[in-house]
């Protein structure tokens, strides 16, 4: 004769399956504790998350603002000559310098100080981080160019 088959004796309900029965053998202030150090919890990982994306909005929003302030318009770089003072320059300038300088060679000479401005805002554009490059060497301009990274 052969044994008899073997069946497993079911397993005991598992604590962790019945959150609510054992929810409510709990006094009162362990539930309440327990929900106090969930939403503190998520306030510990919410506030962090939510600073750091209102901070990365408000950068964002600053380059913007910045970058358009510093764009030189093609039209006004086409009027650039060397040779020009830089008071006939200044006009056709805009109000700032861009903050990214593109990696490059400047032309050396006593007294040759360059500026940058920048092609385009847009951050999307093929020139984005392009610049216009202008040197001035005792308020004349000895050279112009473009730079990129």
């Amino acid at each position: 004769p052969s044994p008899p088959p073997h069946h497993p004796s079911p397993l005991p309900p598992s604590p962790l399956a019945l959150p609510a029965a054992r929810d409510d053998a709990l006094p009162q202030e362990h539930r309440r504790a327990r929900r106090r150090a969930g939403r503190t919890l998520v306030a510990a990982v919410m506030v962090p998350l939510v600073t750091a994306a209102l901070l990365s909005g408000v950068l964002m929003v600053w380059e913007t603002r910045s970058a358009a302030q510093s764009v030189l318009d093609p039209r006004d770089y086409a009027r650039l000559h060397v040779g020009q003072d830089r008071s006939e320059v200044r006009r056709l300038l805009p109000e700032r310098q861009t903050d990214y300088r593109p990696p490059a060679d400047e032309p050396m000479g006593e007294g040759t100080r360059c500026e940058y401005y920048a092609m385009t805002a847009d951050r999307f554009d093929d020139r984005s981080g392009d610049a216009y490059r202008l040197c001035f060497r005792e308020d004349t301009l000895v050279s112009l160019g473009t730079v990129a990274p």
